[in-house]
């Protein structure tokens, strides 16, 4: 008999979870209140990239502290009221900027990311789905001069780990964007891995693969995880489950089906925002293109150009604040020749985040055969696939590609 496992969320996580542990021969069941990519996994920028390994908490934040004081900043905005409901939440990530942690956290995330585009060529291999993908690397571009910019934490934290840069004078840029107004003074290509031009539909797909090779999918709300004397009963709002096993890929819900099970977990919510515009008639782009002094990441997908925001703190599902929406606007207009925007109305989601910008893989320190793959942050479309075939190979008893020591529990 197979064992039975049932797994928690159908993001971009829990999708990947799900499809390896399918594949390994385990009789899974994936749950989610809604279809598949419906939440944190639909609104991302749809970057697939192995240089995407430095947490926001790290020296060079630090240094902007006084301008996202102010909460007119383009990158963050705050309620104060959630900050000091999240007081710990923030004493930790400060505490983890400063040099040794950053560092150590860069390169334990490097582990992870670096096998991430590969995981995902071996998903499109099987769903048939390579055709979302555009292979051009990942671009940060600036509308002002960068001295020293080389002995910046990212620099160093992107060559301590070996990726292929490209520091990109202003013809460089040119040649590379010719559609990019001449408004930037320069740049930095991260080659290598690149975008997908539409992530929901990436992830739905990874889906229907996953039920046409035998795992079902329940679009169900979860009500609670109960320990029983062998393996667990899921609390549906429909049905109960009987599992062995219970992987908890819930993104920024994990800790309220958490908490009852006694655990208490530093999970915060870092919410953002996307909007779609039409590019104006023999305007391109053909990079995901992130403008840093503008505070938004550009790509181009089948809606539209994809612009998301920069990071709002705030409860996970306290009513929407479109201001830092608004002001990305004519910064988008001046970079780009736009013709308007689409039809598509601003979208809001919420990212998962530790203090120490990493995830949780791996089992659960006071349960067995309970597991946990969640708290991302902004890089979960990009590990779904590493992260699920890591958690599978653990609850398999395999050997695992890379340790997951860094991204225990435990460490909370």
């Amino acid at each position: 008999m197979n064992k039975r496992v049932c797994v928690l969320g159908a993001g971009s996580i829990g999708v990947s979870t799900a499809l390896h542990l399918q594949l390994r021969g385990w009789d899974v069941t994936l749950v989610d209140a809604k279809p598949p990519a419906s939440e944190t996994s639909y609104g991302n920028a749809g970057v697939i990239s192995s240089g995407s390994i430095v947490p926001l908490n790290n020296p060079d934040m630090l240094k902007s502290l006084p301008a996202y004081m102010s909460n007119l900043h383009p990158a963050v905005r705050y309620k104060v009221p959630y900050l000091l409901r999240q007081f710990s939440w923030m004493k930790s990530f400060f505490s983890e900027a400063r040099e040794k942690q950053a560092i150590s956290n860069a390169d334990d995330l490097n582990q992870l990311i670096d096998a991430a585009g590969d995981a995902h060529k071996y998903f499109m291999w099987l769903a048939g789905n390579a055709d979302r993908y555009t292979e051009t690397g990942w671009l940060k571009v600036y509308r002002k001069d960068r001295p020293n910019h080389e002995l910046s934490f990212e620099r160093r934290a992107l060559a301590r780990n070996n990726k292929d840069v490209t520091v990109l004078t202003i013809p460089e840029l040119r040649d590379l964007e010719p559609g990019l107004s001449p408004i930037f003074v320069g740049g930095m290509w991260i080659k290598g891995n690149g975008f997908i031009d539409n992530p929901s539909a990436l992830i739905r797909e990874y889906a229907d693969y996953f039920v046409s090779i035998g795992g079902e999918f329940k679009q169900q709300e979860i009500r609670s995880i109960e320990p029983q004397e062998r393996g667990y009963k899921i609390q549906l709002d429909q049905q109960v489950i009987d599992t062995d096993s219970v992987v908890v890929a819930l993104g920024p819900w994990s800790n309220q089906i958490l908490t009852p099970l006694g655990y208490k977990l530093p999970l915060a919510t870092e919410r953002g925002y996307h909007i779609h515009f039409n590019l104006a008639e023999g305007s391109s782009l053909y990079h995901s293109v992130h403008d840093v002094d503008g505070a938004y990441v550009m790509t181009p997908m089948e809606q539209g150009l994809r612009v998301t925001s920069g990071v709002e703190l705030n409860d996970r599902d306290a009513a929407s604040n479109y201001a830092q929406l608004e002001e990305l606007k004519p910064k988008v207009a001046e970079a780009i020749s736009l013709d308007g925007e689409t039809e598509a109305a601003p979208w809001r989601g919420a990212r998962p985040s530790f203090p120490d910008g990493k995830p949780i893989i791996g089992p659960a320190s006071k349960h067995q055969n309970l597991w946990f793959a969640f708290g991302h942050g902004h890089i979960g479309l990009n590990t779904g696939p590493i992260t699920g075939k890591l958690l599978a190979q653990a609850m398999n008893g395999d050997a695992t590609d890379i340790s997951l020591d860094g991204f225990s529990s435990d460490r909370f």
